[in-house]
């Protein structure tokens, strides 16, 4: 199809999202808990159904958006074909060849300064998808990154941002890759707040996703990165979040007018282009 279609493979941020045909496999986390180091330091579980890995639907590559094991998860990639192409961020390219054992694996250059001086940067192409990564401005912040994934054909297209942007030069840069076209935002309305020793604020939440949303006008918002999960710890002992029950009435409340879309596990939703 010439438009975008996700298809949501567990309650928190994996997706198959198909852009203009070509199938791309998102932060795959399916099978088996997810641990930062040692379960003693932090360990989360799914508490929701997940679609296995024997069940994905051929993909055309894996594109990889954080270097951490909800995202870069090693149990599920190690069940992935070795040879499917595979891109991600270069502080997350090692991790994809060696703890996910994927060979063909590609480093997202960071576009955000180049765009944010007003330049249009030439994106990474992946068949009829174009793709491009925006890092957080501040190179202390390896958490609120975002990529553009715009159809060739349609000029369909989605930011994907599970830990939110922070206002400045990548929401800029967004703005600037966009020219006012942008189909779908996915961010999380979860506020995950961490001591600052562990990197402060991870997910934005609620007040910042509505003012993203209200900064890029998008024509559909999706949430992303929200699932409820069983964690536990030395992480899960010092961190608080706080969840948004009501994304479509978050939006209301400040007049917001994108349609707020939440598939279910297993569902696909698409859209297609508009003039």
């Amino acid at each position: 199809m010439h438009g975008i279609e996700l298809h949501r493979l567990n309650e928190d941020s994996s997706w198959v999202m198909t852009v203009d045909g070509t199938r791309l496999l998102v932060d795959p986390w399916l099978d088996g808990p997810a641990v930062i180091g040692v379960p003693s330091l932090h360990i989360a579980h799914h508490t929701g159904p997940t679609v296995a890995p024997s069940a994905l639907p051929e993909v055309d590559a894996l594109l990889i958006s954080h270097p951490f094991p909800d995202h870069l998860h090693r149990d599920t990639l190690a069940q992935l074909p070795r040879d499917l192409p595979a891109y991600a961020p270069r502080v997350a390219t090692t991790q994809v060849r060696w703890v996910g054992g994927l060979t063909r694996v590609t480093a997202l250059p960071d576009v955000t300064a180049q765009a944010a001086r007003g330049a249009r940067p030439a994106p990474i192409r992946i068949g009829r998808a174009e793709v491009w990564y925006l890092r957080a401005a501040s190179l202390f912040d390896p958490t609120h990154n975002g990529v553009v994934i715009r159809g060739a054909d349609s000029g369909a297209t989605v930011l994907y941002a599970p830990h939110g942007l922070m206002p400045g030069a990548t929401v800029r840069a967004v703005e600037q890759l966009t020219q006012g076209r942008l189909d779908v935002v996915m961010t999380s309305f979860t506020f995950l707040d961490l001591p600052f020793y562990l990197g402060g604020i991870a997910n934005l939440g609620r007040e910042a996703a509505l003012g993203l949303t209200a900064r890029l006008r998008p024509r559909f918002l999706v949430s992303t990165h929200d699932g409820a999960k069983t964690e536990g710890g030395f992480i899960a002992t010092v961190s608080k979040a706080t969840r948004c029950d009501d994304v479509p009435a978050a939006l209301a409340s400040r007049g917001l007018t994108p349609q707020a879309v939440a598939p279910g596990v297993g569902e696909r939703w698409s859209v297609g282009a508009t003039a």
